[in-house]
C-alpha cells in the first residue's frame, strides 16, 4: 500500500506504530509525504504500463487521459457549493467557530479549554 502525500507528521507516527505491527504487513506499507519524490517510490514498485502517464508511467485510459480518469476517482473540480457544511438547530453559529487556513507542508496549533459537558465539533474542509 502506497499512502501519497501524506502531511509530514505522518512519518514520525509510522515510526512510532510500524513497530507494533508484524513485519509481514509493516513490509507492504510506504510512506510517502509531500516533500518526498513519490513517483520513483512508486516507479520502483510497479511496472510503467501499470502507472498513469501523468504519473510518470505509460498508462492511459481508453479515452487516452493519462490521468486515468475513468479508473480513479481523483476530485479535480472544486466541491460544489451545495455539499458544503451548513449548521443545524445543534451547531454553534458560524459567528462563534475558529478559522484557519494551513498551507500545505505547514501546521498550526489551536489549544482550547473544553467542558466535559458540552459536545466538541471539529469541522475540516479542504
Amino acid at each position: 500500500m502506497f499512502i501519497v502525500n501524506a502531511p509530514p507528521f505522518m512519518s514520525l507516527l509510522w515510526k512510532a506504530v510500524s513497530p507494533l505491527i508484524p513485519e509481514r504487513t509493516r513490509s507492504k506499507v510506504k510512506i510517502c509525504t509531500t516533500n518526498s519524490d513519490w513517483k520513483s517510490v512508486i516507479q520502483k514498485h510497479a511496472k510503467p504500463e501499470n502507472i498513469p502517464a501523468h504519473w510518470g508511467g505509460e498508462l492511459v485510459d481508453a479515452n487516452g487521459d493519462g490521468m486515468c480518469r475513468d479508473r480513479l476517482n481523483i476530485p479535480f473540480d472544486p466541491i460544489p457549493k451545495h455539499l458544503y457544511w451548513t449548521p443545524d438547530e445543534r451547531a454553534p453559529s458560524l459567528e462563534d467557530l475558529n478559522c484557519a487556513v494551513i498551507p500545505a507542508g505547514k501546521a498550526k496549533v489551536v489549544t482550547y479549554v473544553v467542558n466535559s459537558q458540552e459536545p466538541t465539533y471539529i469541522v475540516v474542509n479542504r
